[in-house]
């Protein structure tokens, strides 16, 4: 007789009945008495939690869900929701591959992309399996927002970019977020020296004195709860003492015995203040006076070097500042009924130059021109006048032998009075002989 014994986890009392075992040849045999054995099941149902997010947090961008879980005897599934959506799961056999063994608590994480889901408030649930049916879940809600990719603001307030500095220096460290700053981490020539969590101000005492002088590089970086990073970096000198306690020391410092002077500093113009081996150009100032017969004229636009500088005032003033006394500029004045004058000015060894500029006015000009035709004309007629000599007076001759007859054509009168002779012409040292002929009268009175 064969003997066959199962261990039935839906019965946990003995039942004994009676069955006939048939032989494999298919004749009956004697009947037998086969036992079934019901042991007690597993009743105990698997843990499980959801340890980040926390319930009620606000999230948003990816957010890293974890979940750990555990049985007495193995965890067969997880499972996990969002808003009563499966979105993922992992079975025995991946919970295995990770080395979490019966009785051990097993961790999985899930990334959560938030930025596909509606601001609000929204639900996480776990579920865990066991090998015999157990279940249980943990479920949470959290509140997701506007996906953040607002960076963090960083800076290095002290010590300044470019600065001296010697012996412990404090560093101090300003940080803000539209959310909250995570941490900050700050870094001594690219090496991670301290950090601090959850501080938007910071100072940190840096011992220099174990540094070679010379540059070195002060770098913090600032990270929010989004992942959004921002970074602010200086350099230093780690020099000598200073002299004049400005901050900075010899050689950055062009003048350690005047606090003044140093890499950085305002400086008047005129003068180096900053160190940068470049004299600051002073400012300088055209006052502008536009006149027409000694008087201001009013509403001239003044141009300099072609770009438009303004009108003059009811005294025909204009003043033009913050100029380059460096340079060399072209004033240009143009006004209506006027001609445009121009005129080329360079500053004088002050700062404020005075130009003044005279008009003429555009139908004055004609007359000025029509004028100086005329006394050129008239000056041309005296000089040809002036220049004509007197003619000699002739020696009487004898009375001719016929009468000449009379002109044809009385000759015209000359149109302009010649000019007295300056000089009485002198008397003939000998009587000229007397002419065989008498000239005739000529028929047409010579120009004069």
């Amino acid at each position: 007789m064969q003997k066959f014994r199962w261990k039935w986890h839906l019965l946990d009392t003995i039942v004994v009945f009676l069955v006939l075992i048939f032989s494999l040849s298919g004749h009956s045999g004697s009947p037998g008495v086969i036992s079934i054995v019901s042991a007690e099941g597993d009743t105990e149902p698997p843990y499980i939690r959801i340890v980040y997010p926390e319930d009620g947090q606000t999230v948003s961008g990816t957010v890293i869900i974890t979940v750990e879980a555990s049985d007495n005897e193995r965890v067969q599934l997880l499972e996990l929701y969002i808003d009563g959506n499966r979105v993922a799961a992992v079975s025995y056999e991946g919970i295995i591959s990770k080395l979490v063994f019966e009785g051990d608590v097993y961790e999985w994480t899930y990334q959560w992309d938030t930025s596909g889901y509606e601001p609000g408030e929204h639900t996480i649930k776990a579920i865990a399996h066991d090998e015999s049916g157990n279940t249980a879940s943990d479920e949470i809600s959290v509140l997701v927002e506007k996906t953040d990719t607002e960076p963090p603001v960083v800076e290095i307030v002290s010590p300044e970019d470019g600065q001296t500095v010697f012996g412990t220096v404090i560093i101090e460290i300003e940080a803000s977020d539209n959310d909250k700053v995570h941490l900050l981490e700050l870094y001594i020539d690219d090496d991670l020296v301290a950090s601090a969590e959850e501080e938007p101000s910071w100072e940190y005492e840096w011992d220099t004195s174990t540094l070679e002088e010379g540059r070195h590089t002060v770098e913090v970086t600032a990270q929010d709860r989004s992942g959004n990073t921002a970074s602010d970096k200086i350099t230093v000198y780690v020099g000598k003492e200073d002299n004049d306690g400005d901050g900075y020391s010899p050689p950055e410092d062009c003048n350690d015995n005047d606090p003044q002077i140093h890499p950085g500093a305002e400086e008047p113009c005129g003068e180096d203040y900053n160190c940068d081996g470049e004299v600051t150009p002073c400012p300088g100032s055209l006052e502008i006076l536009v006149i027409v017969q000694g008087e201001g004229l009013e509403g001239c636009k003044i141009y300099l070097d072609d770009w438009y500088a303004g009108k003059t005032d009811a005294e025909g003033n204009l003043v033009i500042p913050g100029l380059d006394v460096s340079k060399e500029y072209l004033v240009k004045v143009e006004a209506e009924g006027y001609q445009s004058e121009e005129k080329t000015v360079q500053f004088e060894d002050n700062t404020i130059t005075q130009v003044q500029i005279e008009m003429e006015s555009e139908s004055g000009t004609g007359i000025f021109l029509l004028g100086i035709l005329v006394a050129c004309g008239a000056i041309a007629g005296f000089v040809i006048v002036k220049k004509r000599k007197p003619r000699e007076k002739p020696s009487k001759p004898s009375e001719p032998t016929q009468k000449p007859s009379e002109p044809t054509q009385k000759p015209s009168e000359p149109t302009q009075k010649p000019s007295e002779p300056t000089q009485k012409p002198s008397e003939p040292t000998q009587k000229p002989s007397e002419p065989t002929q008498k000239p005739s009268e000529p028929t047409q009175k010579p120009s004069e």
